[in-house]
C-alpha cells in the first residue's frame, strides 16, 4: 500500500487506546471502506511510539501461501515467526488483514490470546455473515470490535484537503459556512438534508 495515499480516519484515535490492552482488536467492515488504511495507521502509531519494526507484523490472508501458515494454527505461526527471526519472548503486535479466510479463525485468536499473553492481535474482517458463521466461539471477554464505516463528512473534507472547512465544523457551527466558496465543490449527494435545509431558509 502506498503510503503517500493515507489520510488520518477518527476511527484510528478511538482504537489507539486499545493497543496495549490485552483484547483482541477486531475491525469489522465491507470491503473497501478502509480498513487495510486503517492497519497501516496503527503500525505507523506504534512506530511514532518507539515500536520496532521487528515487533510489528502485518499478514494479509488474501495471499494463499500466508493463508495456509495460519491455518496451520496458532502453534505453527509462532514457530514460523520464529524461524523468521523474530523475538517471540517479547511484546509482538500482530496484524491480520481479512481474517474471515481462515478455516477456524476463532481457534486461532483464542489460542494465541489465552497462552501467548505477549502477542497484541489486530485483525480485520470483511464479511460479517462469513464472520458470524466462523466465529462458533464468541470470543467473549477477549475482543473489542470496531465496525468500521465508508469516510464520514468530516474525513472526506480532510481527503479534499478542505482545511478550512473542517476548522468550522469542527467548531460545530454552520452558520459561519459560506455556501458560495466553501461547499460549492462539494457533491450534493454528500450533503444531509439538514445541512442543505439551513442554507435554504
Amino acid at each position: 500500500m502506498d503510503k503517500e495515499l493515507l489520510f488520518p480516519r477518527r476511527t484510528v484515535q478511538k482504537i489507539t487506546g486499545y493497543l496495549n490492552t490485552p483484547e483482541i482488536i477486531l475491525l469489522i467492515g465491507a470491503r473497501q471502506v478502509g480498513k487495510t488504511s486503517i492497519l497501516y495507521l496503527l503500525m505507523d502509531e506504534l512506530r511514532r511510539k518507539k515500536v520496532l519494526d521487528s515487533h510489528i507484523h502485518y499478514f494479509d490472508l488474501e495471499d494463499l501461501d500466508t493463508l495456509q501458515t495460519f491455518n496451520r494454527g496458532a502453534k505453527e505461526f509462532i514457530a514460523y515467526l520464529s524461524a523468521r527471526g523474530s523475538d517471540t519472548k517479547s511484546k509482538n503486535y500482530i496484524f491480520v488483514d481479512e481474517i474471515q479466510y481462515m478455516d477456524n479463525p476463532t481457534n486461532f485468536l483464542k489460542i494465541i490470546a489465552d497462552h501467548y499473553h505477549n502477542f497484541k492481535l489486530i485483525v480485520s474482517g470483511s464479511s460479517t455473515l462469513e464472520i458470524r458463521r466462523k466465529f462458533k466461539d464468541s470470543l467473549a471477554g477477549r475482543k473489542i470490535v470496531f465496525e468500521v464505516y465508508p469516510l464520514d463528512f468530516y474525513e472526506y473534507l480532510i481527503f479534499k484537503k478542505e482545511d478550512a472547512l473542517c476548522k468550522t465544523l469542527l467548531k460545530s457551527d454552520v452558520r459561519h459556512v459560506n455556501i458560495k466558496t466553501d461547499i460549492k465543490n462539494i457533491p450534493a449527494r454528500l450533503l444531509t438534508k439538514e445541512f442543505a435545509r439551513h442554507f435554504n431558509e
